[in-house]
């Protein structure tokens, strides 16, 4: 039996070797994907264009600006002296903020009174402007604690002091190249698996295969064995990259990763062999894997945090593996969990693994009767 289902894989490889065009997606496509998302899909933001109305025009005021020149969120742009040069400044794309300093703002630090300034957004971009309130909330906190201390007893108040775990310097290729991994093995093996068995189909390769000694269960095993191969692959291809060229840090079991993904890769197989059962084109099968695949993405926490969605999608996420394979892989990644931590996500991440690929095997061979 194993040697027909290696004689079968075998087959199944040689079929994809003979695709000219499989093998830049399947190896180049990864390395292209970890790029943009390495340098492209990052929520540290940078530089933003920020200019000064300074009303006060002292030394209290020049002190406070100064608090926003050394940092690398802000660029400092030339000075406005109205709201109408401000409008036009965030009009035309030269600044992101404009903060509005009022005429009393050195007397009244000087006299350890409060005083308000003034930040207008661009908020075309909402993103970019909450991030940049939230830069602009944290300097002028620091300027604020600065001056209580130099204006009262240093030897007495709180010392603020902040510790990162985990991700200390606050990098977004440290939080998304893990999750590469889960987007890259779900695109790959589902696509290619759903694709290589319609093509047989379309072709007439597949009933060919049904004729002969075969069993149905070695027909099937045969033809997922080599894009188990290849996800594997996949998956080494990244932490080689993400490692030695993007400096992502893997403070967990390497063995554990691949371990837990092989569950993982079960769902993306059965996902894969179940559309291949309800598509009859390989632009079917494209379709079907897109519109499942998009729903999967977006409600698994790659990009947008699950608890700031609805109520009822954060209760549909469950029904997502993604969802719990990133949590997995970055738990591995970032902060070096063990399987005693990770169970929680393992456990249904398995259930879902092992009710896809049932339900997925289940309806093939009735396609195959």
């Amino acid at each position: 039996m194993i040697q027909r289902i290696l004689t079968m894989a075998w087959k199944e490889a040689k079929q994809l070797q003979r695709d000219p065009r499989l093998f830049p997606i399947l190896f180049i496509a990864p390395i292209i994907q970890l790029t943009l998302l390495g340098y492209g899909a990052t929520f540290d933001i940078k530089n933003l264009s920020i200019a000064v109305w300074d009303q006060s025009r002292t030394a209290e005021s020049r002190a406070y600006i100064r608090a926003f020149t050394p940092t690398e969120y802000f660029v400092v742009r030339e000075p406005v002296n109205n709201y109408r040069e401000a409008v036009d400044r965030i009009d035309r794309g030269r600044a992101v903020i404009v903060l509005v300093l009022p005429t009393d703002f050195g007397r009244r630090i000087r006299g350890e009174r409060p005083v308000s300034v003034q930040a207008i957004l661009d908020g075309s971009n909402s993103n970019t402007a909450l991030i940049g309130l939230n830069y602009v909330n944290r300097i002028t906190e620091a300027f604020s604690s600065k001056v209580r201390l130099e204006t009262v007893d240093t030897r007495s108040g709180v010392d603020n002091r902040l510790r990162v775990w985990y991700n200390p310097e606050l990098l977004s290729k440290n939080y998304m190249i893990p999750g590469v991994i889960a987007v890259l093995l779900i695109v790959i093996t589902s696509m290619m698996t759903a694709l290589g068995i319609v093509k047989e189909k379309e072709i007439g390769t597949l009933e060919q295969l049904i004729i002969t000694p075969l069993r149905r269960s070695e027909l099937m095993i045969g033809k997922l064995l080599p894009f188990v191969v290849i996800g594997f692959i996949d998956i080494g291809i990244v932490l080689l990259f993400g490692i030695f060229w993007f400096d992502v840090p893997v403070r967990g079991s390497i063995l554990l990763l691949f371990a837990l993904a092989a569950v993982y890769i079960l769902t993306t197989l059965g996902l894969g062999l179940f559309v291949s059962t309800i598509s009859k084109t390989q632009n079917q099968a494209q379709l079907t894997i897109f519109f499942i695949m998009l729903p999967m993405m977006i409600l698994s926490g790659f990009a947008f945090p699950i608890a700031n969605m609805p109520l009822f999608f954060q209760d549909l996420s469950y029904l997502s593996p993604v969802r719990y394979f990133l949590v997995i892989i970055r738990g591995i990644f970032l902060k070096g969990a063990g399987i005693d931590t990770l169970w929680p996500q393992v456990i249904p991440l398995a259930v879902l693994a092992v009710a896809i690929f049932t339900m997925s095997v289940l309806r093939f061979r009735r396609t195959l009767g």
